[in-house]
């Protein structure tokens, strides 16, 4: 389970929150399967896409890895260019 904290170390609840529903945009973004393991430099850092991963392009031009399952959870496969 995930926990959030405050700079100062205080633990928060997400649900004393006053919490809101949203839905995400329908985005089309581009991605391929990996088939070696790569390191991808993002502005948060290096990250690793490993073969089987999906390395996504987001809509910001932004890359970044998905494993195959929540890849294939998460996104309806469009055409292969």
């Amino acid at each position: 389970m995930t926990k959030i904290f405050d700079v100062h170390g205080n633990e928060i609840d997400f649900n004393a929150q006053t919490v809101l529903t949203v839905r995400k945009r329908p985005v089309v973004v581009h991605a391929f399967r990996a088939n070696v393991r790569l390191m991808i430099y993002t502005k948060e850092g290096m990250v690793i896409g490993e073969p089987g991963d999906y390395i996504i392009k987001g809509i910001q031009g932004e890359c970044y890895p998905c494993d195959k399952e929540t890849c294939e959870q998460t996104y309806d496969f469009i055409e292969e260019q």
